[in-house]
């Protein structure tokens, strides 16, 4: 099995190709993840099962285990949801907000990628 910290490294990696990509690639990319999800609603079905058994065993609270459990109804509205991101504009250049510095200097807050999260 890979670690995680090879796992995150070639995370952070492709990440950097990603923040390069034109608007349109990126809403692309952003469409497939929400078709692939539905196109494998069946194997993220059984491993979820797999999470959520686990989570029994390990003594989750009933509330803990409703949020983990998935449904084929819930993946189709997650994939629905992820296909509105890629309709937006995206905000990545513009200037959220400016100010001139007491030498002249003007400052911007530019919104740039998010980067890469891990838990």
């Amino acid at each position: 099995m890979e670690r995680l910290d090879d796992i995150l490294y070639k995370t952070k990696e492709a990440s950097k190709k990603l923040a390069i990509l034109s608007e349109n690639k990126i809403n692309e990319c952003i469409n497939n993840i929400a078709n692939n999800l539905v196109l494998n609603v069946d194997n993220i079905l059984e491993k979820n099962n797999d999470d959520v058994n686990n989570a029994i065993k390990k003594g989750l609270s009933s509330a803990m285990i409703n949020r983990l459990q998935l449904t084929k109804e819930k993946i189709i509205s997650i994939s629905n949801y992820i296909k509105t991101i890629a309709i937006l504009k995206s905000p990545l250049g513009e200037v959220i907000d400016s100010y001139k510095h007491s030498n002249g200097l003007v400052i911007n807050k530019i919104a740039v990628p998010f980067g890469v999260i891990c838990a």
